[in-house]
């Protein structure tokens, strides 16, 4: 197997956008699809954090971005709950977890963490009620290999 080479991690504290990449909005009067309000808003929230945590693993590990190497990806969507008993368990109402990871892999890529999101051989998505004391938020690892 191929030598370990980097990790990566970011946190997106608080809520997590409930926008997908998915959702358009379409003007008929010019016959265009344009990116609603909240898509942008949700890009700009993860495009603040992803690039914080950027900055943070160069200062100190040195490494360099985009990364051009396969990829594997780790993403948690964790939602608060006031219900207790729905605490820790898997949240299976809307939005679907594949449409919250394009977006933000799309954003990942926009903030040239990644070259290209071909480069993602692998990923694994959670969407899920926090916890007790667990803070919600959205949690990306990343680790690549040497090829």
């Amino acid at each position: 197997m191929a030598e370990s080479r980097g990790w990566f991690q970011a946190l997106i504290p608080g809520e997590p956008p409930r926008a997908t990449a998915q959702q358009k909005g379409y003007n008929r009067y010019t016959g265009q699809y344009y990116k609603k309000k909240s898509v942008l808003e949700a890009a700009e929230k993860y495009d603040f954090y992803i690039r914080q945590a950027m900055k943070d693993v160069e200062r100190s590990d040195g490494i360099v971005f985009p990364i051009e190497a396969p990829v594997e990806v780790f993403i948690s969507f964790i939602f608060p709950t006031s219900v207790k008993k729905l605490r820790g368990k898997p949240k299976t109402t809307r939005p679907d977890c594949d449409n919250m990871a394009k977006q933000l892999v799309d954003e990942l890529t926009a903030c040239q963490v990644v070259k290209d999101d071909a480069f993602i051989y692998q990923w694994t998505i959670e969407k899920r009620w926090a916890r007790e004391g667990e803070a919600p938020g959205v949690y990306v690892s990343m680790h690549w290999w040497n090829t």
